[in-house]
């Protein structure tokens, strides 16, 4: 795992280090705000692919008839949907803000 985080982490400072004249704060300070724009919709994307795989798993796998088993998963299944319903909301309020500010990137 601290390989990949190694790695990763190269990845993305190489082109900023090799330029590091031309390279400020602000600029890097866009560099990370990129990387979070572009990472929080895979990341709800991947809450909701593995919400369904846990529930496909639980209904159709493990939970046959137990009835504790069906609770937890019931219990497990809610709090996805309420997560997931959290996160997508936080994103879309501050997606309406920065719009409505107009705090968007100007171009030019």
């Amino acid at each position: 795992m601290t390989k990949l985080i190694t790695i990763i982490t190269t990845a993305i400072l190489a082109p900023q280090i090799t330029q590091a004249a031309s390279y400020t704060l602000k600029s890097f300070v866009d560099d990370i705000v990129s990387l979070i724009n572009t990472a929080v919709p895979v990341l709800i994307s991947l809450a909701i692919v593995l919400f369904f795989y846990h529930s496909g798993v639980g209904i159709f796998g493990t939970s046959s008839g137990d009835t504790a088993s069906r609770a937890k998963l019931k219990e497990t299944l809610i709090w996805g949907i309420i997560i997931i319903f959290v996160m997508v909301s936080i994103w879309g309020i501050l997606n309406l803000l920065v719009g409505g500010l107009n705090l968007t990137k100007p171009t030019g």
